[in-house]
């Protein structure tokens, strides 16, 4: 280090983590979505038959493994991100309906 300066292996850091800092904020939302998703619970009553969108070979692979969390179907070979993310609006799609049919009983 010279005369007050930063070090060259200091600025070296700096320079990387500048360079990289977008693709690590998206690992790190990735993390975070992934964490979510692993406390998202999958009925077992759940039809993936009924779930428009899913390709036929993750309703196949989900409907064989029964995976108990999004997490855990996320994680199945063959169920993509896509395949996730539409069983993620079923289920959400899911829960609204016996919401609203229970408050209409309720009434």
């Amino acid at each position: 280090m010279a005369g007050g300066g930063i070090s060259a292996e200091l600025g070296d850091r700096a320079a990387t983590e500048l360079k990289y800092e977008g693709y690590i904020k998206r690992q790190a939302a990735s993390v975070e979505r992934m964490a979510r998703a692993e406390k998202v619970r999958i009925p077992q009553d759940v039809d993936y038959g009924a779930c428009g969108g899913l390709a036929r070979e993750a309703r196949e692979k989900l409907t064989a493994q029964r995976p108990a969390t999004l997490g855990q179907a996320g994680r199945i070979p063959g169920v993509t991100p896509a395949d996730v993310s539409i069983l993620a609006v079923h289920l959400h799609q899911r829960t609204a309906a016996k919401r609203e049919s229970a408050l209409s009983v309720a009434r």
